[in-house]
């Protein structure tokens, strides 16, 4: 992907759980909704993941490439609530809320008793 304006707070990342359920992905009750320079700042969780993939705020025009990117659950409090679903990730212009890039991405969670 490449960037041709950089981000701050003018990009805002919405992000929606679905639960597989019945052989078919139904919307569940996690959702993220953040300016992208707030999400980095702020989320102790998906902040520190993202930096470590190299991102940071501002993020300056450039080409991106992310691949085999995994997301570690080590200091995640509790288990997740389901194994298997579909997160649907859109970026928007904060200001006029248009659809920059719009993701979906089929995910499974592997819950690991902690010791």
């Amino acid at each position: 992907m490449t960037l041709k304006k950089s981000w701050n707070n003018n990009v805002t990342i919405h992000v929606i759980f679905n639960e597989y359920l019945h052989n078919e992905y139904r919307r569940s009750f996690i959702e993220i909704h953040h300016k992208f320079c707030d999400l980095m700042e702020y989320d102790k969780f998906i902040g520190p993941m993202v930096k470590r993939i190299g991102l940071f705020c501002p993020l300056p025009v450039r080409t991106l490439r992310i691949t085999n990117f995994s997301f570690p659950l080590d200091k995640f409090p509790n288990v997740f609530p389901f194994e298997k679903c579909r997160i649907d990730s859109e970026l928007t212009v904060t200001a006029t809320n248009e659809s920059m890039i719009i993701m979906y991405h089929y995910v499974t969670f592997k819950n690991m008793k902690k010791t």
